[in-house]
């Protein structure tokens, strides 16, 4: 397999590497662009790379994108020297998240970092399992944290809703959910429209979810607004865990002939 190097968490894992690629956002990757070793050529999905010109932009966090940062398209093979990348869209909880099917000549290797199993796109979830499936895998490579027990950050929106019927009607609500995941904040705040209630958001998170939803009406209250909503409801980042059992589903449908954990 050439040279790559899959969701790094620290600088060093990029070094002499030919291809580096994120599948998913996280607070290591915004740290990483800067030392992004100028002979290798990273990628990532179109979403992830906008959300963070979004997050740059409204956190003010000061990155210069390197030339080398690419797109790597869904659903279309990438083809590098003697390696084929395939991207397929996922869903790990965080927006614009996507799977890999690496193949040369000798090996076809299936890559998952992370992924829920009652995700918001729970077709996309189906869709990438089957093709994997399809694939007739040598290897599929999983996260270490699926095994170990790490909670996902999820939002159980089944229980957001029965929880907002219990509300008095025109009650203000708040959320903590994550600025990587710009869809929720809309789910929230659609599910609290149709409830008749009132989630007020910072002006931070306005803006993100504006920039991904500029049809949807956000409401948006001062940092004190929202903190004073607090007090009557704030919807946290519900923590979901991989069952030992869905990660055995998983691996009964793609059925690899091997499975390794990164």
């Amino acid at each position: 397999m050439e040279n790559i190097c899959l969701d790094p968490t620290d600088a060093s894992e990029m070094h002499e590497k030919d291809h580096v690629f994120f599948t998913h956002l996280t607070t290591e990757l915004i740290h990483l662009l800067p030392v992004l070793p100028e002979k290798c050529t990273a990628f990532t999905t179109q979403e992830i790379y906008k959300l963070l010109q979004k997050l740059n932009r409204y956190c003010e966090l000061g990155l210069d994108f390197p030339k080398n940062l690419k797109i790597l398209p869904y659903d279309y093979p990438l083809n590098l020297k003697n390696l084929r990348v395939t991207a397929k869209a996922s869903d790990d909880g965080w927006f614009g998240a996507c799977v890999l099917l690496l193949e040369d000549e000798n090996e076809k290797i299936g890559y998952a970092k992370r992924f829920v199993a009652h995700g918001l796109h729970k077709k996309r979830i189906k869709k990438w399992k089957q093709f994997f499936r399809d694939q007739a895998l040598s290897s599929l490579i999983l996260g270490k944290d699926l095994i170990e027990n790490k909670d996902s950050l999820l939002p159980d929106f089944k229980k957001i809703a029965k929880e907002l019927e219990n509300l008095e009607e025109g009650a203000e609500v708040s959320t903590n959910f994550s600025l990587y995941d710009p869809e929720s904040l809309a789910k929230l705040n659609d599910l609290c429209q149709k409830t008749g209630h009132r989630l007020l958001l910072t002006p931070l998170q306005t803006n993100i979810a504006k920039s991904f939803f500029p049809f949807d009406d956000f409401e948006t209250g001062t940092d004190s607004d929202v903190l004073i909503a607090d007090l009557r409801q704030t919807f946290d980042v519900v923590c979901e865990t991989q069952s030992p059992s869905e990660i055995d589903d998983l691996i009964k449908i793609i059925v690899p002939r091997e499975v390794r954990y990164c």
